[in-house]
């Protein structure tokens, strides 16, 4: 599905908006640094800071091959229960295909022939997942240890 580039200052579904980073970045769209996932998020219904997680389709743009562009839709995880969505709208039309059908499809055809079930609902299974966390000018304090499967 084509999603909108997130940038800074790009709001979100509770008032909010993303926040500058603290290191230079040189990866810019319309005068604007590009959200990444991982940055920080104001959110203003809970006036706290969160970090953006990846939501929708795996494909996404990498800066410097080392961090995922945000995109329209992404969460971020602040102290609100219902957590907020990114509003993409500072990077104009600039879009990225992440490729969310084209897995769902997969998915849904594998399963399938598997004779599985794809209401994901009545699907139980055990996951073990994990994560390196890595930051080139983000403290690691405090990093969130949350899992939302999406």
């Amino acid at each position: 599905m084509l999603r909108r580039i997130a940038v800074v200052g790009d709001t979100l579904t509770s008032g909010g908006v993303i926040l500058p980073y603290g290191c230079e970045m040189d990866f810019m769209f319309h005068g604007r640094q590009v959200a990444l996932i991982g940055g920080e998020s104001y959110c203003g219904k809970c006036e706290s800071a969160g970090v953006i997680i990846k939501a929708g389709g795996p494909t996404r743009l990498n800066y410097m091959n080392t961090r995922e562009v945000a995109l329209h839709g992404d969460i971020v995880l602040c102290k609100c229960e219902q957590h907020p969505l990114i509003i993409a709208l500072h990077a104009g039309d600039s879009t990225v295909d992440d490729e969310a059908e084209r897995y769902a499809t997969a998915l849904s055809s594998t399963s399938a022939s598997r004779g599985e079930a794809s209401d994901a609902s009545t699907q139980s299974r055990a996951y073990d997942e994990q994560v390196a966390a890595r930051a080139s000018c983000a403290a690691l304090e405090g990093y969130p240890r949350l899992l939302l499967r999406v």
